[in-house]
């Protein structure tokens, strides 16, 4: 089914959301009404058509030299959750959709989506009043039988110093659990000039030369929301874990990292086997980009203490946080030296 278009509709006493949806069967008309605002006799936060639902937004670069890809379009693509737990997986899945450019994350985020007409904000960009930003919005779909199914909205738009946005693209899914929905907003497409002033701060736009950038947007869709595993650790244990370390593999800095002098801070979620090596990396932020397959190669070589996981017997998921903002050839880990091999 192709989408052609969206509508919504939003105001104070109900909330909304009307997507006009072309088919073969012609035009089907999908909206979500508070009940317990129609009803009047419960309130909003109790009703039941109003569950929220979880999801991971992961915003990645994508970029490739003019004139050695084709065109960008605003085509949706599927796939399980479970092919994005690691970073190369993930890259390769992009280059079969989007074949000619290079991939790099920049942010993700776990957030919360209402079945309302507040959708839920993640600022991907901001310079002064213009702030570049992704909203989930949430809504009940017709489903299968009793079951009502949820339709999740997801646009970019940017904002310039008043409430109404300006759209560079929409996308609207019928969501399923355990499924990823990854696009690319052909309209947000990044000069030099325009990628330093959102997405790189500080850093002269000289140094973004040469490419054509867009951006990559993974949601990942989690109906009923999963608790994290028991052994995931907070940021206070993943410094205390990463400088327990028992063998340290530095980040290999490239040349034109060095040359331009770019500098920021890349964090990896690692899981950690029961006999300390890392079985999966992903990156979870970075503001140094060119450094993401770096930082994956080096802590997929890492090694922890197994006294670690006695007590539980389980594996355990951190963040490895990784600093070059001090120096261009050295990664500092969050407290002390990462950059040791022992």
């Amino acid at each position: 089914m192709k989408i052609r278009g969206l509508s919504s509709f939003r105001s104070a006493r109900n909330a909304m959301l009307l997507e006009i949806i072309a088919g073969g069967a012609g035009i089907v008309l999908v909206f979500a009404l508070s009940h317990a605002q129609a009803s009047g006799h419960e309130s909003y936060q109790n009703d039941p058509y109003n569950v929220p639902f979880m999801v991971t937004t992961r915003v990645y670069e994508m970029r490739a030299k003019p004139g050695s890809y084709k065109d960008v379009t605003d085509q949706l693509f599927k796939l399980r959750s479970t092919n994005f737990v690691d970073e190369e997986k993930i890259i390769s899945n992009f280059a079969k959709v989007f074949p000619g450019f290079d991939f790099a994350l920049l942010k993700s985020s776990r957030l919360r989506v209402n079945r309302t007409s507040k959708g839920t904000i993640l600022n991907i960009g901001k310079n002064q009043n213009r702030s570049f930003d992704l909203v989930h919005s949430g809504a009940n779909s017709p489903g299968v039988g009793n079951k009502p199914g949820t339709t999740l909205v997801i646009e970019a738009n940017l904002t310039v110093g008043r409430p109404e946005a300006i759209s560079y693209g929409i996308q609207t899914v019928e969501a399923e659990d355990g499924m990823t929905y990854f696009f690319s907003p052909p309209k947000l497409k990044f000069g030099p000039a325009d990628y330093a002033l959102f997405m790189r701060p500080g850093v002269p736009a000289k140094s973004f030369e040469g490419y054509d950038r867009f951006l990559v947007v993974a949601v990942s869709v989690e109906l009923v929301e999963k608790q994290l595993p028991a052994r995931s650790l907070d940021a206070t244990q993943s410094v205390e874990l990463q400088n327990a370390a028992t063998k340290k593999v530095a980040p290999d800095v490239s040349a034109d990292v060095r040359a331009l002098g770019l500098k920021g801070k890349v964090s990896a979620q690692v899981e950690i086997g029961l006999d300390g090596r890392v079985t999966h990396a992903i990156i979870e932020n970075s503001t140094l980009p060119e450094m993401n397959a770096a930082v994956i190669a080096a802590v997929r070589q890492w090694e922890f203490p197994t006294k670690s996981f006695e007590a539980s017997k389980k594996p355990v998921k951190a963040s490895l946080v990784f600093d070059f903002t001090q120096t261009a050839s050295n990664a500092q880990g969050a407290q002390g030296n990462s950059s040791s091999s022992n």
